[in-house]
Order: structure tokens, then C-alpha cells, then sequence
């Protein structure tokens, strides 16, 4: 394994009084260490060369990413410590016995190296990668996937820095985090999903480094070292970074069946939301994920940014709640395709995901074909645009109860509203425009109560001779009797489309 000065120098430091200096790199790129044999040899790219302050010639050529390893001060190291990396120490050390230091130090690594390219050629277990690097770290650490949940762990004690258990945790949330543990796991990690650097966060009483993992570009895990036996050191982001990499490598091996059909139900789910023509094979994926599930999609939808949780385990979280859940982000918001239950137990399962946040969610009908998921997640966006518009105190909304609101809006079309109205309620319209008595609410409510003049005078609170003078002057305005129920249609929904706009102006009014 090719090494780095900075690694160098953390194995050293306990060992020998010894500083670092001069250009610094990031890569693991420095072979095995050699006596310098000037006084003329250039020093070539990715060579650790050793020498005696006294022997270091005034100048040389020096090609970037040379390191120099020198015993003793000289005149001459400013040059090089612009053009090099650069070991120094003063002590009196036998060069023989240095050389074997840093021999050992490789020796090290290569083993480290060796052993986890044997996991990867086999069985490309995590937990085996994570026991063989312990070693290397000697502090605790873990690996998490995609979903947030453990993949591997080791040398967790119940010490104050440890990942926060749950008091009622359960033998399943040995390998889970839960909400609550994560929600503490991001306070002390402050995590980003979209982060390649190593990040290190340091706390009150320990820090932590992460490593988000990859697969194809897309987040996949997280590598997490936990500061609890010893102190970061400089050499930790390179080794981690390189440790994330073969982690990867498993991952995209060892990467279960289970998981692929995951993605794949979920790409076409996603394909089927944009519109796209399902191909035979997503089709046959969808119905094979069907289960014969009585479905029903919801759409989440939260104040300001979508989450201060990476929304990927705001998913999984809501996803978990359900046996044949599929949840995914989408357009800004969370979309899933859960089992049809009842109003109150949907809300019982869904609150703990999404508690401490401000929400809304629109909820579809209940449906069986998921190729049909489009026309159901219009359903669901439906409810919840005409839920947050007449009721947005309110967090769940049924379209079935916004079924006639949505079917209003779109059979208006383009054109106003007035233009649908005949004479006769222009007339009462004028007529309310002067007069304290509004005929269009009387019109209205007698229209809803079915003409019963019975019914009618009791929602208004008339006696009965008044309603009849008063529905007779409606009836005379319009021209009508009403007993044409295409006529009488079309006033109630012209009459609930008012009611409709009124609520609208009023609602967007400053």
C-alpha cells in the first residue's frame, strides 16, 4: 500500500521527536522509502528518499509529489520544502534503524491492504472489513447503508459518546436507528448526504469522521469513526477515504437481490409518475410487487425545505411503517404508495415519521394496478393543493372530500366564471347587490335541501309563508319554476363554484 507523509508522521510521532513540513498531499502515493545517493539525483514524483541534513546537496531538480525524509537540519531545506514534502527531525537517529521504522509502517498497511482485498475476493462482508480496519483506527466506528441502518459496528461500549440507545430498544434496533436515535445521530454528526470530503465534527466531548459512500454517484451509506479511544489525527481522512472506497467496492458486490428489485420498483414508480410508457419488464415488476395490496398514494408535503432529515431516511422511515410500503422524494415532495387502511390508523403510523414538522398530506383513493399509480398520485396532489387552499389548518386530506372541489375547477376551463351564468342568476345576483335578503343564498340552500320548504326554512331560520313569498320572487327573477333538473344542476354548480371563488379571494386577500 502506498503511503503518505502525513501517515508517516502520526506512526512516528510516537516514537521519535519528528515535524512536517513543506508541500503536503492529500493521496496515497509515496513507494517504499530509499537512501538518497546524490549529489546530483533528481527527486522523482511519489519517491520517499532518506538523507542526512548535512548531505543535502543546495539544489536539485524536485519533481511534485517527492518527500524527503531528513536527519538533521540544513542550510539548504527551505528549497525543498517549497518544492517537496518533508519529514525533519534532530535526533541522532542510526539511519539503519529509521529505514526499519518506516519498513514497519509499510509493512503495516500492506497487511491491511492485503487483508481486505482477501474479504473483497470472498465474501466482501462488512462487518469483516470494519473488524480488520479497527486495528488501523483503534477507536470505534461504523458503517450505516442508504436506509440508516447499521451494517456493520464495532467496539461500541455504553460510553457517553456512543451512538444514543433508545431505553426500550428492542434486539431489531440493534441494527436499526431509529427516529429518535437518528435524530440525535444527526445532531452530533450534522450530516450531508451529497458530501464526498471526509467531514469531521468536533464536540463538546468527542467528534466524529464521516465518509458518505457511493454507488454510481448516488448515496449509498456512510462511513462513521467515533472519537472515543484516542483523538483525530491528520492521517484519519486519508485512510478513511480510502477505507470508504473498498467499502464501496463490497457494497456494489455484495449488493442484495432485495435491494435491486427495491430500486427497480422504485425507478418504475417514478418513470410511471413522469408519464413515461412502463417497458414489459417495469410492468412485470410492478405487478409482481402488487401483492395483490389494496394501495392508496400519498402525497407529503413540509413547510419551508422538504426536511432537516436527508430525505432519503424520511423515506425508509415511512416506508418501514408499512409491510409493502414504496416511498420516494419526488418534485419536492415525499410520495408513497402504501396499503389502504383507515383514516386514523394511516395517521397512527404516519405521525411518528413526521412529527415536530410542519405538514400536509393529500391522500388518494384506494386502487389495486400500481401501472395505474399516475392518475392516483393526481388524486393525492389534488387533495392536498385543495386541502391547503380551504382548510390548511388542517394536515390529512381525502380527496374524497375534495372530489367535487377539483371536479369544479377543471370543468370551468378557461373561461370566467360569469360567462357560465344564465340571466335568471344574473338577476338575482344584481337584486343581492342592493338588498340586505340574499336570494342566491336562499336559492342555494333550497337547491341543497332538495326544494324541501320544510327543511329549508329550518337552516334558515324562516317560518314557512316567508320562504315561499321569497322563493317565489327567485323563481320569478329566473324565469324558471325549477322543476328541469339539467336546469337545477347547473345552477348548484355554478352556485358551489361561487362559493368556491369567495373562498379563494377571501383566503389570498392581504
Amino acid at each position: 500500500m502506498r503511503q503518505n507523509l502525513e501517515i508517516l508522521y502520526d506512526n512516528l510521532k510516537p516514537l521519535l521527536s519528528v515535524s512536517l513540513q513543506g508541500v503536503q498531499d492529500q493521496k496515497l502515493h509515496l513507494g517504499r522509502p530509499e537512501y538518497y545517493m546524490g549529489p546530483e539525483q533528481p527527486l522523482l514524483a511519489d519517491h520517499l528518499y532518506l538523507v542526512r541534513g548535512d548531505e543535502l546537496p543546495r539544489r536539485v531538480l524536485v519533481e511534485q509529489g517527492a518527500a524527503l525524509f531528513c536527519v538533521g537540519s540544513s542550510i539548504y531545506l527551505p528549497y525543498y520544502q517549497e518544492r517537496a514534502g518533508v519529514l525533519l527531525t534532530h535526533e541522532n537517529i542510526n539511519p539503519f534503524r529509521l529505514f526499519n521504522l518506516l519498513t514497519s509502517i509499510y509493512d503495516k498497511y500492506d497487511g491491511w491492504e492485503e487483508e481486505m482485498n482477501g474479504i473483497l475476493s470472498s465474501t466482501s462482508d462488512i462487518q469483516e472489513m470494519i473488524n480488520a480496519s479497527s486495528k488501523i483506527f483503534e477507536t470505534p466506528m461504523f458503517v450505516l447503508n442508504s436506509d440508516f441502518h447499521y451494517l456493520a459496528k464495532t467496539g461500541y461500549l455504553d460510553s457517553p459518546g456512543s451512538v444514543p440507545q433508545d431505553s426500550d430498544s428492542s434486539q431489531k434496533e440493534d441494527t436499526d436507528l431509529s427516529l429518535g436515535k437518528f435524530g440525535t445521530f444527526l445532531e452530533l454528526h450534522d450530516m450531508s448526504t451529497q458530501v464526498r470530503d471526509p467531514m469531521l465534527i468536533n464536540l463538546l466531548d468527542t467528534s466524529t469522521l464521516n465518509v458518505n459512500l457511493f454507488d454510481h454517484d448516488e448515496y449509498c451509506g456512510c462511513l462513521c469513526i467515533d472519537y472515543q479511544e484516542r483523538r483525530h489525527r491528520g492521517s484519519d481522512d486519508i485512510l478513511a477515504s480510502w477505507l470508504a472506497r473498498q467499502l464501496e467496492r463490497a457494497l456494489q458486490k455484495y449488493a442484495s437481490g432485495s435491494f435491486s428489485e427495491s430500486k427497480g420498483i422504485k425507478q418504475a414508480l417514478r418513470d410511471i409518475l413522469n408519464g413515461y410508457q412502463s417497458s414489459l419488464s417495469q410492468k412485470r415488476v410492478l405487478d409482481n410487487a402488487g401483492h395483490d395490496t389494496e394501495y392508496i398514494c400519498i402525497k407529503i408535503m413540509f413547510n419551508g425545505q422538504l426536511t432537516s432529515l436527508p430525505v432519503t431516511y424520511l423515506c425508509n422511515s415511512i416506508e418501514n411503517q408499512f409491510d409493502h410500503g414504496i416511498v420516494i422524494s419526488y418534485d419536492g415532495a415525499v410520495i408513497g404508495l402504501v396499503e389502504a387502511m383507515p383514516l386514523e390508523e394511516l395517521k397512527t403510523r404516519l405521525l411518528p415519521c413526521v412529527k415536530s414538522r410542519q405538514f400536509h398530506i393529500g391522500i388518494s383513493d384506494s386502487f389495486q394496478n400500481l401501472n395505474r399509480a399516475r392518475l392516483y398520485y393526481l388524486q393525492a396532489s389534488a387533495a392536498l393543493e385543495n386541502g391547503m387552499l380551504f382548510a390548511s389548518d388542517r394536515s390529512f386530506y381525502q380527496f374524497s372530500d375534495y372530489a367535487l372541489t377539483e371536479l369544479l375547477i377543471n370543468a370551468l376551463g378557461n373561461l370566467p366564471l360569469e360567462l357560465y351564468y344564465p340571466e335568471g342568476l344574473r338577476r338575482l345576483m344584481k337584486h343581492d347587490e342592493v338588498s340586505s335578503v340574499s336570494y342566491v343564498d336562499t336559492l342555494r340552500m333550497y337547491l341543497d335541501k332538495n326544494m324541501s320548504v320544510t327543511q329549508t326554512t329550518q337552516s334558515l331560520y324562516l317560518n314557512r309563508s316567508t320562504l315561499l313569498e321569497r322563493i317565489g320572487r327567485i323563481k320569478r327573477e329566473l324565469g324558471s319554476d325549477l322543476k328541469e333538473a339539467d336546469e337545477r344542476l347547473l345552477l348548484q354548480i355554478l352556485l358551489k363554484a361561487i362559493e368556491l371563488d369567495k373562498r379563494l379571494k377571501k383566503d389570498s386577500a392581504p
